[in-house]
């Protein structure tokens, strides 16, 4: 998963990328989303998850609300991947850069940009249900608090390697056991 995020990352700064721009992802397999998320920060941007459509939304509102979201984040590139790729032919049309998750993979030399503590990571938007939704700013610390606080418990010294969670620290991101 690291390696194939490293070629995310490299591919992301490769087509433009700067570190602090945000970047939306509209996608629904899970295995994609966690190497583009990895990709992102590795690259020095942060990440905002935009909402997916229920089976009962009407699509033409989703699609005016996704729009209205990117500008309210002044996402720079929006990451797509299945099953949204049609909306690429939308973000075309209004102008506002995307790349497809199967173009993300890049085989340049990269290097991991650094992240100071008060780096936003991760742009949460609230759900609208009472006003048009908003998005929370987490910082790079306080994505790492959660997860180690759900693996520390169950790691096991006996097995070291059992866990894998990444989080990014002042400097570069850390894979190992330990935020």
């Amino acid at each position: 998963m690291h390696v194939a995020a490293r070629r995310t990352a490299a591919a992301l700064v490769e087509g433009g990328l700067s570190a602090g721009e945000a970047v939306a992802v509209l996608a629904g397999d899970p295995g994609q989303v966690a190497q583009v998320a990895q990709g992102i920060w590795l690259a020095g941007g942060s990440v905002t998850m935009l909402h997916q459509p229920t089976p009962r939304t009407d699509l033409t509102v989703w699609r005016d609300d996704t729009l209205r979201v990117l500008r309210m984040i002044d996402a720079r590139l929006v990451v797509v991947g299945a099953p949204f790729e049609a909306m690429a032919d939308v973000l075309r049309d209004q102008g506002i850069a995307h790349r497809m998750i199967a173009d993300l993979d890049s085989d340049r030399e990269f290097s991991v940009v650094p992240a100071a503590e008060d780096d936003t990571a991760l742009l949460q938007l609230t759900s609208g249900s009472t006003a048009e939704p908003k998005a929370v700013r987490i910082t790079t610390p306080a994505t790492c608090t959660p997860t180690w606080s759900t693996v520390w418990p169950t790691w096991s010294a006996a097995s070291p390697t059992r866990w894998s969670a990444g989080c990014r620290s002042s400097t570069t991101w850390a894979w190992s056991a330990a935020c």
